[in-house]
């Protein structure tokens, strides 16, 4: 459970780090946006969940989305764990 959970924070961590850089300067298109992802992914070494990771626009708007699932052993049964993110950049 605990490797999942600071997964889920790291995920978290690289949204944050995204709202951030927005902050600083502005994002404005999606080759800017998966330049400051893929960087935070390869410094956390999460290069696996790349996929994971969506980006849709509307307009200067930007919604960015992580949904996974891992399985999550729980001695004699196992149970799916569904993870949702998201982030709103104006």
């Amino acid at each position: 459970y605990i490797p999942q959970r600071l997964e889920a924070g790291t995920v978290r961590s690289i949204l944050d780090s995204v709202e951030r850089r927005h902050a600083a300067t502005p994002i404005r298109d999606d080759r800017d946006l998966w330049v400051v992802i893929n960087n935070q992914l390869n410094i956390n070494e999460m290069r696996d969940m790349k996929d994971h990771f969506k980006s849709s626009w509307n307009g200067r708007t930007v919604t960015i989305t992580v949904d996974y699932e891992r399985d999550l052993n729980l001695l004699f049964t196992t149970r799916t764990m569904e993870y949702h993110e998201k982030l709103v950049l104006n």
